[in-house]
């Protein structure tokens, strides 16, 4: 049974299903990096939730605890970063040869580059993540012992 690709791009049947595997290789990055980009706006939100919050609020990070201001905001300004990184994962694109061969591998090389910008968004996101909960568990556990 011929695969759909190779009907439509008349391709043999390895080529059809190299293709097959790399498109589905594709949507699972895409759908990887769509909940990276997902997390990061939840935890930016916090960050910015708890930098913006009033002093009578039991996550208010006081001035007097620089550290933790900037332990937070260092962590914001890398999930902004893994965002970014996600979206750029999201737009890139490539051009691909005619050649049915060429082109294969040209998608196995975009889909290789999609697979590292998304291993740097995931270790963005653990470090922004660690340091805006860690400044928010502070916080909380200083308000609770005082």
């Amino acid at each position: 049974m011929k695969s759909r690709f190779s009907k439509q791009l008349d391709l043999d049947e390895s080529q059809a299903k190299i293709l097959e595997s790399l498109r589905f290789q594709d949507e699972d990055l895409s759908a990887k990096l769509g909940s990276i980009l997902a997390f990061s706006g939840l935890m930016i939100a916090t960050s910015i939730v708890q930098l913006s919050t009033s002093e009578d609020s039991i996550i208010h990070v006081d001035n007097e605890k620089f550290f933790l201001l900037l332990l937070n905001s260092l962590g914001l300004l890398i999930l902004f970063s893994s965002a970014i990184i996600t979206i750029i994962g999201f737009i890139l694109s490539g051009k691909y040869s005619n050649d049915t061969d060429r082109a294969l591998i040209e998608f196995d090389n975009y889909l290789n580059c999609k697979r590292k910008l998304l291993k740097f968004a995931v270790i963005l996101l653990l470090i922004g993540t660690t340091a805006i909960l860690t400044s928010l568990i502070v916080v909380l556990i200083s308000r609770i012992i005082c």
